[in-house]
């Protein structure tokens, strides 16, 4: 899986998503830069 950086613009497109998937990104969470598990394609 490929780790991808998250813009702010991108982020709050995504924080509902990120929201639900907590569990897989909480350990990902860096410095307040979001880090997701790119489970599904963009």
């Amino acid at each position: 899986m490929r780790v991808c950086t998250l813009d702010k613009e991108d982020n709050m497109m995504f924080t509902m998503m990120h929201m639900l998937q907590i569990d897989y990104i909480d350990p990902m969470i860096k410095e307040g830069q979001v880090y997701y598990m790119e489970l599904y394609e963009v």
